[in-house]
């Protein structure tokens, strides 16, 4: 979000509850060096610290905008408050893996059966891809409560002009028939993967 108000995009703020960590982000992207000497100045523990030397130091590797804003974010994030106990959570899964899900719009079969599916549902194909990546591809056996994501996702939607809604509404008639076009594909991959796994196996067995 940060990075879209640096490119412009003033709608990125509307109704949101603390636009000026935004506005502090993007502003980083433009003033690095001031944002890292201020960021660590606020830091009070250890692990804030090192949080925000580590997105210092590694801030000139990244070459996209979004990355570098996404490096900036972390720590601003980190400045601001404790940060958070990290590990994986001791959650299971019944259900089988969705290979369909990795043939997404990053894949030529993905984004052939997307627009497939855009042109058989009479429904634009940027609304599809949005609602598909916050209703399937985000998918998590578990994710942590944030503020930060639910705005972003409301705002990435309304700019697709969805609401939450309408974006399950969407994906609930896309769903379908995408698995029902990229079948073959999904089984194809399912059998590399698989089959490579089985092999490790028989190698470090």
């Amino acid at each position: 979000m940060a990075y879209a108000f640096h490119e412009g995009d003033m709608s990125v703020i509307e109704g949101m509850d603390d636009p000026n960590a935004v506005r502090f982000v993007s502003e980083a992207l433009s003033r690095p060096g001031a944002f890292f000497d201020w960021a660590e100045s606020r830091c009070v523990s250890g692990e804030q610290h090192q949080v925000v030397r580590a997105a210092k130091a590694y801030l000139a590797a990244a070459t996209w905008g979004w990355d570098k804003t996404c490096i900036l974010a972390g720590a601003y994030l980190a400045s601001s408050g404790a940060v958070p106990k990290m590990g994986i959570a001791d959650t299971q899964c019944d259900e089988a893996f969705p290979y369909w899900v990795a043939l997404d719009k990053h894949t030529p079969q993905g984004k052939m059966a997307l627009h497939a599916a855009s042109a058989e549902l009479g429904i634009p194909y940027r609304k599809i891809i949005w609602a598909g990546f916050y209703f399937e591809s985000a998918k998590t056996n578990a994710l942590a409560k944030s503020p930060w994501w639910e705005a972003e996702r409301k705002w990435r939607l309304n700019k697709a002009g969805l609401s939450l809604d309408t974006a399950s509404e969407v994906w609930a008639q896309a769903r379908p028939i995408l698995r029902r076009l990229i079948s073959r594909e999904e089984a194809d991959l399912q059998e590399v993967v698989e089959v490579g796994k089985g092999k490790q196996q028989e190698i470090f067995a």
